[in-house]
C-alpha cells in the first residue's frame, strides 16, 4: 500500500484488521474526512501537531463542534492503522478541542431576542399555515394555527415566559371587544393585572378570540396540547420552548429561541419606545430592579 509516496506494505494487514472491526458506515465516513483533509484541504499525511492544529483552525467556525471532533478521530485512526504517530493525542490538540466545545456551549446558552421583525415573521408563517389548512379543511391544523398565532403574540406583547403562559386560563382573560384585553395572573402570590390594548397590526385581542372561538375553550388552561384528530387536552402544552424552537425552524429562523426570547424582545422594543427603566419592571411585573437585570437587555 501506498500513502504520499511512503510504501507500508506490513500496515496492510494491520488497516484489513481493524476495517474488519469497523461498520462500512464508519470506514466511509473515516474516509471521506481523510479525503477532505488531505484533498480538500491540501495538507499532507502524515499529519504533524502544526498541520493538525492549523486544520483545526481552518474548520473553526464553519463546522459544528461534532464535525472536527469526528474529523479529527478520523485523522487519529489513520494514524494509528498505519502505524505512525498520532499527533491528535498531543496536549496543545486536546486543549484546542476542549476550548471549541466549551465555546460551543458558551454559545448554545446566548438567547436571541425575538424582535418585531422575527416576530412578524413567525406570526406570518402562522398565518400562512392557517389559510392552507382553511383551504384544505384541514380542522386539527387550524386550531394549530390559531393557537400558535395567539402564543407568541401573547407571548411577546405580554413578556411572558413559558410558566406563566402554562399557568394562564381562560378564566384569567378578560376580552372588551373594540378596546383591548386585561389579564389576570398570580405571581409571587402577588396579582398582576395587565391591560393591552387592540392594535392594527399583529393584534393579540384579535388572535385571542379567534383561537377561543375556534377551540370552544370556556375554562382551563388557554394554551393546550392538540392531538392529530384536533382533539383538546385538557392539560396545558407541555413545552413552550419546544413549540417555539419548531416554529421558528418551520419558518426559516435560526437564531436561538427560547421563552426568555419574548421578555428580551418586548423589553428591546418598548425601550425603543421610550419606556422608562422602571416602567419596563413594573409592566413585567418584577420585584426588584436588580435582583431581574438579566431579564433587560
Amino acid at each position: 500500500m501506498k500513502e504520499q509516496g511512503i510504501v507500508i506494505p506490513a500496515a496492510r494487514r494491520r488497516y484489513a484488521l481493524a476495517f474488519d472491526k469497523r461498520s462500512a458506515a464508519t470506514e466511509k465516513a473515516y474516509l471521506h474526512a481523510v479525503n477532505y483533509y488531505r484533498d480538500t484541504c491540501k495538507l499532507r499525511l502524515p499529519a504533524t501537531e502544526f498541520d493538525v492544529l492549523h486544520y483545526i483552525s481552518m474548520m473553526a467556525g464553519k463546522y459544528t463542534v461534532a464535525t472536527i471532533s469526528l474529523r479529527i478521530t478520523a485523522l487519529a485512526t489513520w494514524h494509528r492503522d498505519f502505524s505512525f504517530p498520532d499527533p491528535t493525542s498531543s496536549h496543545r490538540i486536546t486543549t484546542a478541542l476542549r476550548e471549541l466545545k466549551r465555546l460551543a456551549k458558551s454559545s448554545d446558552r446566548v438567547t436571541t431576542p425575538l424582535d418585531v421583525k422575527m416576530l412578524k415573521r413567525l406570526v406570518s408563517h402562522q398565518e400562512e399555515s392557517l389559510q392552507r389548512a382553511l383551504g384544505a379543511d384541514d380542522h386539527p391544523n387550524v386550531l394549530r394555527a390559531l393557537r400558535n398565532r395567539a402564543l407568541l403574540l401573547l407571548g411577546f406583547w405580554r413578556g411572558m415566559q413559558s410558566r406563566d403562559m402554562r399557568q394562564l386560563r381562560v378564566e384569567h382573560i378578560d376580552i372588551q371587544n373594540g378596546k383591548g384585553v386585561t389579564i389576570y395572573e398570580q405571581n409571587q402570590n402577588r396579582e398582576k393585572i395587565t391591560f393591552i390594548p387592540c392594535t392594527e397590526d399583529m393584534c393579540l385581542v384579535t388572535a385571542i378570540q379567534e383561537w377561543l372561538v375556534a377551540s370552544q375553550i370556556k375554562q382551563g388552561p388557554l394554551f393546550v396540547q392538540i392531538d392529530r384528530w384536533g382533539r383538546l387536552s385538557l392539560e396545558p402544552l407541555s413545552s413552550i420552548s419546544t413549540l417555539l424552537k419548531s416554529m421558528a425552524k418551520e419558518a426559516g429562523i435560526t437564531e436561538r429561541l427560547t421563552t426568555r426570547s419574548f421578555r428580551l424582545g418586548m423589553s428591546e422594543w418598548a425601550k425603543d419606545n421610550d419606556w422608562k427603566y422602571r416602567d419596563i419592571i413594573e409592566y413585567f411585573g418584577l420585584s426588584a430592579l436588580r435582583a431581574h437585570e438579566s431579564y433587560i437587555p
